[in-house]
């Protein structure tokens, strides 16, 4: 379990970081583009992350490091 809630704090740690790029892009203006760009990576990411996460919780494995 230990592994799990690892991989869930890092999970949560990167996303809140590349969501703040990703706002701030947007704020500016200037890179709007690139902003939602980010932000619909990290939605697909977290997507990801959560269904590896929940799959390997459920066959009762590790996550790696």
């Amino acid at each position: 379990m230990e592994s799990h809630y690892r991989w869930q704090i890092r999970t949560f740690w990167f996303a809140a970081l590349w969501l703040i790029v990703a706002v701030a892009f947007v704020l500016t203006l200037v890179g709007v583009p690139l902003g939602f760009g980010i932000l619909i990576a990290v939605t697909v990411w977290l997507i990801y992350r959560i269904a590896r996460g929940w799959l390997r919780l459920v066959d009762k494995q590790p996550m790696p490091n």
